[in-house]
């Protein structure tokens, strides 16, 4: 069994030290249940057999090779960088994105999990139920990508503002992408239990300095090799944990009564 962390409003040094030892506390869950084991190890074969097909698609398909290859050596140059750099772009786009989908399934179960392990009773559902929770959270993913992206398309203005307007976007830059994290994995059981997005944007507003250090932890995971295939289900234990957490502190409602 797992321990609901104690999530009660103690101060900003509280809730920072909370946030930060959430994904830590779910990698060690990973290796102490044999359940999540197996859930984690599928989703990280998964995320590594998109990651391949996708490196795949880049090497040998590219929008470029729509025009015809030009002759002359500089123009060959220009168009091999072009390749290149739509690859890198398309890949990263693709590395952030495809494996979230893939994964939707998986990402419910391993949260159902979660929440079993932490003691909460989750009522055995039905086909119908089951059908409406995957498909709330596929449109729900959806969402939050097309938000990830949209935000990072607004921040590349900041680029037209020398100097100053570079080191904005390099520090709004992370801080949009540590507050999507955050937000993209306590939505992940908010989305299961039905509950509204206003519900998780509510959380983020009402605990940023929690929310902010729990998704600043997800994205050092990002840089760790190997660990990073895991960051899936490592992200989605870590953010069901937050969301029974603040269940239990009554910073949200129970599900029963979302």
């Amino acid at each position: 069994m797992l321990s609901t962390p104690d999530l009660k409003r103690r101060g900003v040094g509280s809730d920072i030290g909370n946030g930060l030892v959430l994904p830590f506390r779910a990698f060690g869950a990973v290796f102490r249940e044999t359940s999540l084991f197996f859930l984690a190890a599928l989703s990280a074969l998964i995320t590594i057999a998109v990651l391949v097909a996708l490196f795949l698609f880049v090497t040998h398909v590219s929008p470029i090779d729509l025009l015809n290859e030009p002759t002359a050596w500089y123009s060959k140059a220009i168009y091999a960088v072009l390749r290149v750099f739509i690859g890198i772009v398309t890949f990263a786009v693709g590395a952030l994105t495809l494996p979230l989908l893939a994964t939707v399934p998986i990402q419910d179960a391993i949260s159902k999990r979660t929440e079993k392990l932490l003691g909460a009773e989750i009522g055995s559902a039905g086909l119908g139920r089951v059908a409406r929770e995957v498909s709330n959270s596929m449109v729900h993913t959806a969402g939050r990508v097309l938000i990830l992206y949209s935000g990072h398309l607004a921040l590349l203005l900041l680029w037209f503002i020398p100097v100053a307007g570079h080191l904005a976007w390099t520090v709004l830059s992370w801080l949009w992408s540590v507050w999507w994290l955050a937000g993209e994995y306590l939505d992940i059981p908010m989305g299961r239990h039905l509950y509204r997005f206003a519900a998780v944007r509510g959380v983020l507003r009402a605990r940023p300095a929690l929310c902010l250090s729990f998704g600043a932890a997800l994205y050092l995971f990002l840089f760790v090799p190997i660990v990073n295939f895991f960051i899936i289900p490592v992200a989605v234990i870590a953010g069901t944990m937050l969301f029974r957490g603040m269940v239990s502190a009554g910073a949200v409602p129970p599900p029963s009564a979302a």
